[in-house]
């Protein structure tokens, strides 16, 4: 039911926070098969979403940059698998770009 669905209009950040996001498609026109949003702020927190299955983004992360937010996105995408891509790979790819999404905001970029 088309009528219930919702989109986000607009994304408001504090300046304080640095955002980063990556999505891997069968095309660049397509709907995501795994997407992921990084935020960081000057204060070493962290929230790490993700999306692409399942009806709505699912916060997979939230706390300290040092914690152990690899294992922690892999247990959210367990059961992530359908007729798009299974949980497996999900999982890999999760896990790839949330490190690359780390390491891009850790250079500033």
């Amino acid at each position: 039911d088309k009528r219930n669905e919702k989109y986000i209009s607009s994304v408001l950040l504090p300046k304080n926070a640095n955002l980063g996001f990556e999505s891997i498609g069968r095309s660049p026109l397509d709907q995501p098969v795994i997407c992921c949003a990084v935020t960081k702020w000057s204060s070493g927190k962290m929230r790490i979403a993700l999306g692409g299955f399942g009806k709505i983004p699912t916060l997979a992360y939230q706390g300290d940059v040092n914690g152990d937010f690899l294992k922690t996105v892999e247990s959210c995408l367990q059961d992530s698998g359908d007729e798009w891509a299974g949980a497996e790979y999900r999982m890999e790819a999760g896990r790839k770009l949330v490190q690359r999404l780390m390491k891009s905001l850790a250079e500033g970029n």
